[in-house]
């Protein structure tokens, strides 16, 4: 007991916290060299891996620098035409795209899709005649920091005509011939008249609707048959029937007889 106690004592516990210091203050330098040697050791270790990290920098750089760099190149953007006022139309050819030249960021450029661009040109205010329209670059959403610099064609001409609509006879072509000794006398067809539409400069010059061909050949009879319209024009509509009813009236041909005058004998005088 009385050992035990003496070491508890105060004076016992500072003479250990002594030594213990004297010995840690002189193992710090030892302790030292050994982290600095480790920590030169692991900076050899990650020389190859630091070195790694430089080159990818390095190329990102360039990437993102090349990506920044000013390019041009050349979009077809669609166009749309809406609004058209009813009863009108455009008849002449129009462009469904346009080229733009637009200049900026490679990598924004190479993001663009042409077809969201689409240009949609209205047309509510328009009337019959000769329109042209001018395209400008504000008139295209493209990205900031881009900006168009060329736009073929910078204009376009639109020629706009009324529609209207006009009832056009039908005429019946016959091919072939009757069987000898008879004739066509008649050709009808059913409806006699079919109604066209279209643009009114078109529609005007349109004097009749041919059919399909009704062959009469060696008929001695009545010819009767279904026949299909033929088109009129790529911008006119028929808007009616496209099949009508032919009908084509062979009969003999009369032989006309030439009257016959008997001759007349002279009479001799008696003497």
């Amino acid at each position: 007991m009385k050992h035990a106690d003496s070491q508890l004592r105060p004076g016992t516990i500072i003479s250990h916290f002594v030594d213990w210091s004297l010995e840690l203050a002189c193992s710090m330098p030892q302790a030292l060299r050994s982290f600095v040697t480790s920590v030169k050791q692991q900076t050899r270790r990650d020389l190859g891996l630091r070195g790694i990290a430089l080159v990818l920098a390095f190329a990102l750089w360039f990437v993102v620098n090349a990506s920044q760099s000013g390019v041009t190149t050349q979009l077809d953007v669609p166009l749309g035409y809406r609004l058209l006022p009813a009863g009108l139309m455009i008849v002449n050819q129009h462009p469904e795209f346009v080229r733009i030249e637009i200049e900026g960021p490679r990598m924004l450029l190479s993001l663009i899709d042409p077809d969201r661009l689409m240009l949609r040109l209205k047309l509510g205010s328009m009337g019959p005649g000769e329109v042209v329209l001018k395209l400008a670059p504000e008139m295209f959403h493209v990205p900031r920091q881009t900006t168009i610099t060329q736009i073929s064609p910078n204009q376009i001409t639109l020629d706009i005509d009324r529609i209207t609509s006009r009832r056009i006879p039908v005429r019946v072509t016959v091919v072939g011939e009757p069987a000898a000794g008879y004739r066509v006398v008649a050709i009808k067809a059913n409806p006699a008249g079919v109604t066209v539409r279209g643009p009114s400069r078109y529609l005007a010059h349109v004097q009749y609707v041919r059919t399909s061909a009704l062959d009469v050949s060696d008929a001695r009879s009545e010819v009767r048959q279904m026949l299909s319209l033929q088109p009129v024009d790529g911008r006119l509509e028929l808007q009616t029937v496209d099949n009508v009813e032919a009908l084509a009236t062979v009969s003999e041909i009369q032989q006309r007889t030439q009257p016959s005058h008997g001759r007349r004998s002279q009479a001799r005088p008696h003497i």
